[in-house]
């Protein structure tokens, strides 16, 4: 059997906890109160302490100290991004790494929550706010989950993959490779799996054609400005020049130069604190 056949003939994923499956239920409300959201977080001890990490971080900016989960909702957060980080620690939970020596998830984490900041960033400075800046957020957090979903299934032939000079394998190399070794990269992995896990349509479909520069479907934008948060992620990484935004991205999201400018040189002042922040999360798929 096919490593593709393998992985789509999976009748089961990885169980997720039972702390974990009712934190879901909570975070699929839409309606819940602060407080009821909070309450079950804090029944995770390992979760509320990332979450509250998170929220005293510089890469924050919070003025006071955040002891409480709660706290870190309203006052630093919000209730969507809390949502996001949750659901993407509990799922990500479930997919072990520690047998893919030659996976950093330190490394993962960091490119994850800078790509996810900085396209919510980009859509916070659209001028017509034509792409929803929390799902942004969203598809940032969750982009790379179908490599943990394959390193999850195939930890050696992973770790051979990336095994020659980890650090420095471009995206599009890793992805090429990944489609070789397994018939599937995984954009198409991680797809499969948000739809297994019934996330929204909107996820799984942008992980799906992220590397896929012929897709023209609705989500074109949002797809854009991942792909766009993952190039200048990379670029900052590497001490690269920044890649350019597209014109017609620049255009459709009306976001000014200048200002977008300012908010790459913040966002480059602010990218080595993310190692703190990934280093915090890191160790949940250990």
């Amino acid at each position: 059997m096919s490593h593709r056949n393998q992985l789509l003939k999976t009748l089961e994923l990885p169980p997720i906890p039972a702390a974990g499956q009712e934190l879901l239920v909570v975070i699929n409300n839409p309606d819940v109160e602060i407080s009821d959201l909070a309450g079950a977080i804090e029944k995770d001890p390992g979760l509320t302490a990332r979450l509250i990490g998170l929220a005293n971080s510089a890469f924050f900016g919070s003025r006071n100290p955040i002891v409480r989960v709660e706290d870190a909702i309203i006052k630093v957060l919000g209730v969507r991004m809390v949502k996001s980080i949750a659901m993407s620690l509990v799922l990500s939970g479930s997919l072990k790494t520690n047998k893919c020596e030659n996976f950093s998830a330190i490394e993962f984490w960091k490119t994850t929550l800078a790509c996810s900041q900085l396209s919510r960033q980009l859509c916070l400075l659209s001028q017509n706010k034509a792409v929803a800046a929390d799902d942004a957020y969203l598809c940032g957090l969750l982009h790379g989950f179908g490599q943990l979903l394959l390193i999850h299934l195939f930890p050696e032939d992973m770790n051979d993959l990336l095994g020659v000079e980890a650090n420095q394998l471009s995206r599009a190399t890793l992805l090429n490779a990944e489609s070789e070794a397994f018939d599937m990269n995984e954009c198409q992995a991680g797809s499969w799996v948000c739809m297994r896990w019934q996330l929204p349509e909107f996820v799984s479909t942008v992980i799906r054609h992220l590397d896929d520069p012929e897709y023209d479907g609705e989500h074109k934008l949002l797809i854009g400005i991942i792909r766009y948060a993952l190039a200048t992620t990379e670029a900052i990484r590497n001490e690269e020049e920044l890649p350019t935004l597209d014109p017609m991205l620049l255009d459709k999201l009306a976001i000014d130069s200048s200002r977008l400018d300012k908010k790459l040189d913040e966002f480059i002042e602010l990218y080595n604190s993310i190692e703190t922040l990934a280093k915090l999360i890191s160790r949940i798929n250990e």
